[in-house]
């Protein structure tokens, strides 16, 4: 999985000859589809998440061809998506087929069912599924497009699944007109940190929307088109957005993230909460100071804690999160709690072939044991936060990691590397040194996001640790923070991208 400096010294020559230069130059210069193979290769490999030693990777006129076996769903979806992240990536088809551990029918159902019951958010929900042969079948009627997908999410963390087809209804209750379904649109690509809302144009005729314009990567396309399902629409055809990878230059980019009015940003944050099944049923408190977000109130879960967190730190315009919301949950015994929690971990398929011992205590949950990556160890965390019942989550999992035998220098060349193929991390304006394994970074970004990219790039590429100096549009005030892979504050290190 790792890179020779021979190998890292030919990519990073690839890399530069594609994107340095006088940028008008860049833009003209089409990126070989050999050039995307290796890099979504290498970012397979790093990737914690994806066993990619099964999967094979070609690419014809920056299409993206994903082949192999994989031993979950989430695996294989994880893997497409990571592809779409890469520079020039116009698209991908996932053939990936998925293998997992044998299991009968019932025994999926029953699991699905049972997870789908545990999580705060669908408890509620009357589902119907169906298993053939490992293929999953849901059924039923929700009121959101996004609890339909949420949904989904549960049911991909059931082992034993190959695939799933999601033919819940969506009733929206009420008529919308097609001027307030745009506006919705408009709106939530607005607030989405990964997506330019001024390159795309949104056309609505009787609830079917139609995007076009461009955007600068293949998974900004697909935030676009799930943030065009808002109340009231009934298809979404993305087929007029194309894929541009030199469209997010300085000018394109920085009107969404220029320091915006403490009420401006107050709005956004209760604007994303209500987006959120997650959260949009809690009395949540949002207020603002100098761009740095309070939220208040009390929540039934977890998982809806953590959500809001995150609803606000992905909000343009946000600098910092404080998080005070308390979890209140239900009157539940530790031990169903520490029962459930166990089942969660047996029944997924990330984390299900480690010994993971459970502990609850006054409604926190202790993990012990031992995984093989802080990926595993963050995912084992995520799934007891969203077990109904749990208030809080101590996470003592140790992971059992292969040392890392290489230099400094290559593990330099292969962040640099990493950073040069990210479609949203403008490389240039960040320096990268390493000693003894621990990695700073310093320059300018236009924004959080960017920052936090450049943060993960860091990880994948080698860092132990990350000296983070980076400064965010051209502020002077900010904190140098030294981040670790293991910190259990910064889900986002690891659940970039996952859902």
């Amino acid at each position: 999985m790792r890179h020779t400096i021979l190998n890292t010294l030919i990519l990073c020559f690839i890399s530069i000859a594609v994107f340095s230069g006088d940028p008008a130059i860049a833009r003209e210069k089409e990126i070989l589809d050999h050039e995307i193979v290796t890099a979504v290769r290498n970012k397979l490999l790093v990737d914690e998440a994806v066993s990619a030693h099964m999967i094979e990777i070609s690419s014809e006129e920056n299409i993206v061809v994903l082949s192999g076996t994989v031993a979950h769903l989430r695996a294989r979806n994880r893997a497409a998506t990571l592809a779409k992240t890469i520079k020039g990536v116009r698209g991908v088809v996932n053939d990936i087929e998925v293998m997992p551990v044998e299991r009968s029918d019932s025994r999926i159902r029953r699991d699905i069912l049972q997870a789908l019951a545990l999580d705060p958010a669908t408890e509620s929900y009357e589902i119907t599924v169906i298993v053939n042969d490992g293929a999953v079948l849901l059924e039923g009627e929700v009121e959101s497009w996004a609890e339909k997908r949420l949904c989904r999410q549960v049911a991909e963390s059931v082992k034993g699944v190959k695939e799933i087809t999601n033919s819940i209804i969506v009733d929206f209750k009420t008529d919308r007109s097609d001027s307030e379904i745009q506006s919705d649109i408009r709106r939530k690509l607005e607030l989405d940190p990964y997506v330019s809302e001024d390159l795309l144009d949104i056309s609505v005729n009787d609830g079917i929307v139609a995007l076009s314009g461009e955007v600068g990567s293949a998974i900004e396309k697909t935030y676009a088109y799930n943030d065009s399902w808002v109340a009231g629409v009934d298809s979404v055809d993305k087929s007029d957005v194309e894929v541009k990878w030199w469209v997010h230059d300085e000018m394109e980019r920085q009107s969404k993230y220029t320091v915006k009015p403490d009420e401006e940003l107050k709005k956004a944050v209760k604007d994303v909460l209500l987006w959120d099944p997650r959260t949009l049923s809690f009395d949540i408190d949002v207020t603002v100071s100098n761009a740095v977000v309070a939220l208040n109130g009390t929540v039934d879960n977890l998982e809806a804690k953590r959500s809001a967190g995150q609803d606000a730190r992905n909000t343009p315009g946000v600098l910092k999160v404080n998080n005070f919301i308390r979890v209140a949950p239900p009157e539940i015994h530790d031990e169903e709690i520490e029962r459930n929690v166990t089942s969660a971990l047996l029944w997924d398929p990330v984390v299900e072939r480690h010994q993971i011992k459970v502990d609850v205590r006054n409604k926190k949950v202790y993990l012990y044991g031992a995984v093989d990556s802080y990926y595993e160890k963050m995912h084992a965390q995520n799934i007891a936060s969203r077990i109904q019942g749990v208030a809080a989550v101590d996470n003592y999992l140790a992971v059992h990691e292969i040392p890392d035998r290489r230099s400094d220098l290559e593990i330099k060349e292969d962040i640099r590397e990493q950073l040069q193929w990210n479609w949203y991390v403008d490389e240039e304006n960040i320096s990268v040194s390493v000693n003894d394994g621990i990695v700073t970074l310093k320059g300018t970004v236009d924004n959080k996001f960017e920052e936090n990219a450049a943060v993960r790039e860091a990880f994948d590429g080698g860092a132990t640790a990350v000296d983070n100096k980076i400064k965010v549009g051209g502020r002077t005030d900010e904190p140098d923070e030294k981040q670790y892979r293991d910190d259990a504050d910064d889900f986002s290190l690891y659940y970039y991208f996952m859902n």
